[in-house]
């Protein structure tokens, strides 16, 4: 990154971490944002909708408490930042950008290694609204059940041929969510359902079939909107 001036400095966007109990919903933050769109909140790495916490001075609010784990809440303050470094009179710069902390809070936001710079905090272009996904998972519906990738998902239970239920690790907020499915069936012509029987906060039932009837698929694919 170019700058004015002699000296580089670096810009520290400040950033809190805390850890959830499941229990939990206020945390008290190292300073009062100017309103919630002034701070990005991650948990377990994946950055929260706005309309899922408010804030009131330096408390932080979450309308449903955050799973357990250590350090696994983090707050990204994008106001302006704090100059580290004085450059020389009459020069004014900024060469880098990072976020101050325990922990480096770009990859922490974005779940991996590959995120670096605040400037690659996107959102969705466009003037329809953006939402999230509550929860989602990849797994093997064959044989053992076997989850290969989740989110929000604890577990799977194997109830019959071609029925799964998908157990959620924090509840959705009511009933009314949208469950999509899929799964890996080459040549075969499949059936899928989802939500059949009543529906519940905390799990997704699943029916997946051939055009002879139910069938496992090794590649089942669920994803919740809400």
């Amino acid at each position: 990154m170019s700058y004015i001036g002699n000296l580089p400095t670096t810009a520290a966007f400040p950033f809190d971490q805390f850890s959830g109990t499941g229990s939990q919903t206020a945390f008290t933050l190292s300073q009062a944002p100017a309103s919630t769109t002034s701070i990005v909140v991650a948990v377990s790495g994946v950055v929260q909708n706005p309309n899922t916490y408010s804030v009131a001075g330096v408390t932080l609010t979450f309308t449903e408490a955050p799973p357990s784990g250590t350090n696994n809440i983090g707050v990204l303050f994008l106001g302006l930042p704090s100059i580290v470094g004085v450059p020389n009179a009459g020069s004014v710069g900024i060469s880098a950008l990072s976020a101050s902390g325990t922990k480096d809070a770009t990859t922490f936001l974005r779940g991996d290694n590959t995120f670096s710079g605040v400037a690659n905090l996107t959102t969705a272009s466009g003037t329809a609204p953006s939402y999230s996904a509550r929860a989602w998972v990849n797994f093997n519906g064959t044989g053992t059940v076997a989850i290969r990738a989740s989110g929000n998902v604890s577990s799977i239970t194997d109830v019959g041929l071609g029925q799964y239920t998908a157990n959620f690790l924090t509840a959705m907020p009511d009933v009314n969510y949208s469950a999509v499915m899929s799964v890996n069936s080459g040549s075969v012509n499949m059936v899928l359902g989802t939500k059949y029987g009543t529906p519940t906060v905390s799990t997704c039932l699943m029916i997946t079939g051939a055009s002879g009837g139910l069938a496992d698929f090794d590649q089942v694919s669920l994803v919740i909107f809400r």
